[in-house]
């Protein structure tokens, strides 16, 4: 009996699922599950309060779970919007504090925007607007830099081109040719297995965690099936 349910207590480990992330949008939750997927690393998603998401997998999967999102860059990072940063309720604040509050806000906009594009993974974007005030204006136009991770597949010559035309039309006094980007290549899903030899594969994977759970549940069944037996014998 003592084997039994010490033998019960190591399968439940094995199966314990581990959170990798959690307060997840839908969109990032369903990417994350399918990029890990093709990984060959079951994942599943819980929906919890305000339609937020939770991504768990099994403990023994979350090292490399974390290591499969950390190199495509997930989840994506969530921007803020205009109207979180001014959410018109506050009180009257200083033009330097506003200055900051507008050039934050216009970073986030453009970032969200420009890692929207299709192949892009993710984008930062930093803003330097010159604070004019009606008795000085600055000499200085205005600039701006921008990174972008990228898949390989990307054509980074032209997506410079819609990079610094969707930069230079959002803030006022910058030029096409102030704004600089630069470009750092991402490995795809697809590649990721490549550079894991040692990962087994994804179907072998979910065929041992059915005869897994197949096993822990017929021992659980016969460790309660025992317990009912010298329960029935004690009376």
């Amino acid at each position: 009996m003592r084997r039994i349910l010490l033998l019960l207590a190591v399968l439940a480990l094995g199966a314990c699922q581990e959170v990798l992330h959690r307060d997840l949008s839908a969109r990032d939750a369903a990417e994350i599950v399918l990029v890990l997927e093709d990984a060959g690393i079951r994942a599943t998603r819980q929906i919890g309060d305000s339609n937020r998401f939770t991504v768990s997998v099994a403990e023994a999967d979350a090292a490399r779970a974390l290591d499969v999102l950390a190199r495509l860059g997930l989840p994506r990072e969530e921007f803020q919007s205009i109207d979180t940063v001014f959410p018109g309720d506050s009180f009257i604040i200083t033009p330097t504090e506003q200055q900051a509050r507008l050039t934050f806000a216009i970073n986030q906009e453009l970032s969200r925007t420009i890692s929207d594009i299709e192949g892009v993974v993710s984008a930062r974007v930093h803003v330097v607007i010159p604070e004019r005030t009606p008795y000085r204006r600055s000499e200085r136009p205005a600039s701006a830099s921008v990174a972008v991770h990228h898949l390989p597949s990307v054509d980074t010559a032209e997506l410079a081109d819609k990079v610094r035309l969707i930069v230079s039309n959002a803030v006022p006094d910058l030029p096409f040719r102030d704004v600089s980007v630069a470009f750092f290549e991402t490995t795809p899903p697809g590649t990721l297995l490549d550079s894991m030899p040692d990962m087994p594969s994804r179907g072998g994977l979910d065929l041992t965690r059915l005869v897994l759970m197949g096993l822990g549940g017929l021992l659980a069944l016969i460790g309660l099936y025992a317990v009912f037996l010298r329960r029935g014998a004690a009376r």
